[in-house]
């Protein structure tokens, strides 16, 4: 099917019997709609978005590139996004099942995790202030990778109100010293899950297993301290952002046992 077979096809199933009441309807000559269906002439891009919008098809299908009509949400993909779509398109049935499953779980997890944040427990206990109690991770390395079995934390650390930050899900150590001079072997750094990661962002990183605390790069990720190689993400590494670092603990803590 060429478009101008699509386009005679859509008119009529919108009930545009004749060229010209069609040709009305859109503002153009009847001699220039009659171009189009027979092909005598390509359509130009405005004519293309006024079609598609008017009968609520996308381009592709216009263009005959596919014969489905419905038109998706349109994304502005990041690289990386754009080049697992990209592996998506190449997979089996089998593989595209996996993928979808394991993404709906992921899905509905975190849609889970924003209804129900993290609770923030305040009150009044040895700091001479205010404090929050919330989830401590033993650490995250700035240097050759900490093993992370799943993500229970191993304790709760009580921060002082001055160092708080409301957005923070979870504390983390630092290990290591690759991204000095920013963040020390030893810090505490307070990590969101709800804040959007940006390339030159800081973060905690899971890769193949091992934690780390790394600038967020376009394909690797980063050790500031140019004493350390930054980390190349392979095509087959298991990568998984665990949050963004929004600030450290620079005043009195306490971390609490279980």
């Amino acid at each position: 099917m060429t478009f101008g077979e699509r386009l005679t096809q859509l008119r009529k199933e919108h009930g545009y019997a004749t060229r010209n009441e069609f040709a009305e309807k859109l503002g153009i000559p009847s001699t220039t709609l009659r171009n189009y269906e027979t092909d005598a002439r390509e359509p130009g891009h405005t004519f293309l978005r006024q079609i598609s919008e008017m009968f609520n098809v996308s381009i592709d299908y216009l263009l005959c590139l596919t014969n489905e009509k419905e038109i998706l949400n349109t994304f502005r993909l990041r690289a990386p996004e754009q080049k697992m779509v990209e592996k998506y398109r190449k997979l089996d049935a089998h593989g595209e099942e996996i993928v979808n499953f394991i993404l709906d779980k992921e899905y509905n997890r975190s849609v889970e995790a924003q209804i129900h944040p993290a609770t923030v427990i305040e009150f009044q206990p040895h700091l001479d202030d205010h404090g929050h109690l919330a989830e401590y991770f033993r650490s995250a390395s700035a240097g050759s990778g900490v093993f992370i079995l799943g993500n229970e934390a191993t304790a709760k650390i009580l921060v002082s109100e001055s160092d708080w930050d409301a957005r923070a899900d979870f504390v983390i150590s630092v290990a290591g010293d690759s991204m000095l001079p920013d963040y020390c072997d030893g810090d505490k750094v307070l990590v969101s899950q709800r804040t959007e990661m940006r390339h030159g962002d800081v973060g905690i990183f899971v890769v193949n297993g091992n934690v780390y605390i790394k600038e967020y790069g376009t394909d690797e990720l980063i050790s500031r301290n140019p004493d350390f190689p930054n980390i190349k993400i392979a095509e087959y590494d298991n990568i998984v952002c665990m949050g963004k670092v929004i600030g450290k603990i620079k005043g009195p803590f306490q971390i609490i046992e279980d």
